[in-house]
């Protein structure tokens, strides 16, 4: 079962930011997932004062030495907060989706009520990740913009990149645009005030925030075996929060082709992999012209619903009507991103997201090769 939240000692005064990361059997990778936050940094070089976060590791039924290695991460950090909770948890609830939900809920309990602070930001990534030396204060400015949840830009590994089969870096190229591309045309079609261009197109466990008064008005992570992270985020366009998809918000995560979760990055990659080595296309996504229903229907309805003065969120009403307006039109990924480049006139790449020359912007998607989850490719 899962700890009392009351073995842990109480938040600094000063804290108004927790992490958690939920961990099993990650003993080879959660040290350099701790050294990333003990690296945190303002935006001009400054420290990030380390009393104003606190890290909470779940290491969960694991077989190795996750909770030694965690705890030896953190004593090369004095100052650092990092508190390490191991739990054996009953089968049928050993698995991310409850993982994340507890850390989450806890970080919720100890902003809001211990020190009553609900606009305090609740954050969790995973640990084979390591995040930027910003990502703490690039999220901390986007909810002092607006923002009532962020998600992070995820990129994979360079080295475990590397290793992967050359046919798979070359599809994750063409899935990275496809995002890239669809999520241009969004903004052109609907664009959304508190996610304005540029941004980018996930919302992953590996970064995702929200405030402590956000986590508590949708219910929390829903606590499920995969794909935790994208029902979150369903529940937060629901109740029509805020979200931003930050460029500014960055991740390194892992390529490997080996994970915990049935649906995870790890597993995608492999079965990514399997279908590229057979023939057969990894995935189908949205075709240009379906994208482009989809977001001017939605745009008509939202203007319909504000105009009638509809009690209620949006995000219910849109994600009612979803699927007949987006139903049909799937392609192969390099037709679609064909189609998506001659929808958006572009005679070359999409530039990215990154504040660079535009020279840089306009190579960014081979650059950054993301390798990501079929749900985020669909």
């Amino acid at each position: 079962m899962f700890p009392d939240p009351a073995c842990l000692p109480p938040p600094h005064p000063d804290c108004r930011f927790i992490v958690g990361i939920p961990a099993r059997d990650e003993a080879e990778r959660i040290g350099a997932c701790l050294d990333s936050f003990a690296a945190q940094r303002r935006r001009g070089g400054r420290e990030f004062p380390r009393a104003a976060f606190e890290v909470i590791v779940l290491a969960n039924n694991c077989a190795d030495a996750t909770a030694d290695a965690a705890r030896g991460a953190a004593a090369r950090h004095p100052g650092l907060r990092v508190h390490v909770v191991e739990a054996q948890l009953p089968a049928a609830a050993a698995h991310v989706g409850t993982a994340r939900r507890w850390l989450m809920d806890v970080a919720c309990r100890r902003l809001a009520h211990e020190l009553g602070r609900p606009g305090g930001i609740v954050a969790t990534t995973d640990a084979d990740a390591r995040v930027s030396p910003t990502w703490l204060d690039a999220t901390e400015r986007e909810v002092a913009r607006g923002a009532e949840a962020v998600g992070g830009y995820i990129r994979a590994c360079p080295r475990e990149l590397a290793a992967l089969p050359a046919e798979l870096r070359r599809f994750g190229q063409q899935v990275t645009e496809y995002n890239f591309l669809a999520a241009r045309l969004e903004a052109r079609l609907d664009p959304d005030p508190h996610d304005p261009w540029p941004r980018h197109f996930h919302h992953n466990g590996a970064s995702l925030a929200a405030t402590a008064r956000t986590c508590a008005r949708v219910g929390g992570m829903p606590a499920l075996p995969a794909l935790e992270d994208m029902a979150f985020h369903a529940a937060l366009a629901r109740h029509d929060v805020a979200f931003r998809h930050s460029p500014a918000v960055r991740v390194i995560a892992s390529a490997r082709t080996t994970g915990r979760t049935p649906r995870g990055m790890a597993v995608t990659i492999a079965e990514w992999i399997s279908a590229l080595r057979s023939g057969r296309p990894p995935c189908l996504v949205e075709s240009a012209a379906a994208l482009e229903r989809r977001f001017l229907r939605r745009r008509l309805l939202r203007a319909q619903w504000r105009e009638a003065g509809a009690p209620g969120n949006f995000g219910e009403l849109w994600e009612k009507c979803a699927a007949s307006v987006a139903s049909g039109g799937t392609m192969d990924v390099s037709e679609a991103v064909l189609a998506l480049r001659a929808r958006l006139g572009l005679a070359k790449v999409l530039p990215a997201v990154f504040g660079r020359s535009s020279r840089d912007r306009a190579a960014a998607p081979k650059d950054v090769q993301p390798v990501f989850s079929t749900a985020d490719a669909a």
